[in-house]
């Protein structure tokens, strides 16, 4: 269905009088103090990871470039599409969301819309911008790393809202297929944190760890985004703002995966889950908390399943004054893990500071600094001769050029 979207925006775009397209380019200099990293098949929290060098190593690096793309195709139907490049993945060229949207007109209270397509599920209180991007910080909470990293909607939503210029409010639900997967990541890695959300054609890489305890050659790769039960999953969502006010919204997401299904895309797992989140802004300041509580099961033989408890909240306060905006974020997150059977405790749990600093000298640059620290506990580092708990801290310097 992404292709199918992406091949209607591509002849499309030269003859619609409704076209636009903008994007970035990304670049870094790194400064990591974090254990071998998911990206590498360890256990650390981080995106970046010492090499096995000293405490700290300092890199530069071309980030990523990513084009989003918008086209009016009929007033009503409008098509959107978001490529990136990053040349440290193994699927470098690739599509984060493509899909078509219906919104007839309204001049009443209420409104009604439909899409379809690859989307991000509508979760995420901090990433608003281009490719799915925050304007606060580089590196986004927990939960939104795990939701870029592990959650994809391949389907349609349909939306009815009201609004009388005061207050808003939207229910919105969905039917979508091939996030069978979701739920491997966050029990065999847990909680991490990465700014390179899963692309629609890539994978991701197992640890060095479950992929020993699978005997898979390493290093191992999995898909992310596949079909193995043959029937869909769902999430409702519903949200109320108030000018001057803020926003709350509440969501229930669940894959509805049937555990005992086989496929050659690996095991499914049943993950479903609650989210609350916040926001209001007061004078030059913004509020953002939010929460994330659920569960993942795999069921690899009948009488050998395991679940995995997850929960996760942050709080970020910024603050916004001309051409700089400062945010500072405290996040907490933890897993518990329950099996049939003698098995690995999967459990852990932590919490992170961030603070960033954002300036932006003119409309095309924007130049971040930001401070990330994980402290965290996990029982399986022991399997990697490791200590248990991780003090992990990574300073990042961002340069993003726009077009």
């Amino acid at each position: 269905m992404p292709v199918l979207v992406l091949l209607i925006l591509l002849p499309s775009a030269g003859s619609a009088q409704d076209f636009s397209f903008a994007g970035f380019g990304d670049a870094r200099l790194v400064d990591s103090s974090g254990d071998r990293s998911s990206f590498q098949g360890g256990l650390g929290k981080l995106q970046a990871d010492r090499d096995g060098g000293p405490d700290f190593e300092t890199r530069s690096e071309f980030a990523q470039l990513i084009g989003a793309a918008s086209v009016g195709l009929l007033p009503e139907l409008r098509g959107f599409a978001e490529l990136r490049w990053d040349p440290n993945l193994r699927t470098e060229l690739d599509l984060l969301d493509a899909y078509l949207r219906w919104r007839p007109v309204s001049t009443g209270n209420w409104r009604w819309s439909v899409k379809a397509g690859a989307f991000f599920p509508p979760i995420s209180l901090e990433n608003d911008g281009i490719g799915w991007t925050s304007p606060w910080t580089l590196t986004p909470s927990a939960i939104d790393s795990w939701v870029g990293d592990e959650l994809r909607i391949l389907g349609g939503e349909a939306a009815l809202e009201w609004r009388d210029g005061i207050d808003d409010i939207q229910l919105a639900g969905a039917l979508y297929g091939w996030n069978d997967p979701a739920g491997d990541q966050i029990a065999h890695r847990g909680w991490v944190f990465d700014d390179s959300p899963a692309g629609l054609f890539g994978d991701y890489r197992e640890t060095e760890l479950g992929a020993g305890r699978a005997h898979a050659t390493s290093p191992a790769f999995d898909t992310e985004f596949a079909e193995i039960d043959d029937r869909p999953g769902w999430y409702a969502d519903l949200s109320w703002s108030r000018i001057g006010l803020g926003r709350v919204q509440l969501l229930r997401y669940d894959n509805a995966v049937d555990t005992a299904a086989r496929g050659a895309a690996g095991l499914p797992w049943h993950t479903r889950f609650w989210s609350l989140g916040t926001s209001t802004e007061f004078g030059d300041f913004t509020l953002l908390a939010q929460g994330i509580v659920g569960q993942t099961t795999v069921a690899p033989a009948p009488a050998a399943a395991t679940t995995i408890d997850f929960q996760s909240a942050y709080l970020l306060l910024g603050w916004e004054r001309g051409q700089w905006r400062f945010a500072a974020r405290v996040d907490q997150f933890g897993t518990v893990s329950h099996h049939d059977g003698p098995a690995l405790d999967l459990s852990e749990h932590g919490w992170s500071p961030t603070i960033s600093t954002v300036w932006k000298p003119l409309d095309w640059l924007r130049l971040t600094a930001e401070t990330l620290v994980v402290d965290s506990w996990r029982v399986e580092r022991l399997q990697d001769g490791l200590s248990p708990r991780a003090v992990e801290a990574q300073l990042q310097f961002g340069a993003r050029v726009f077009f």
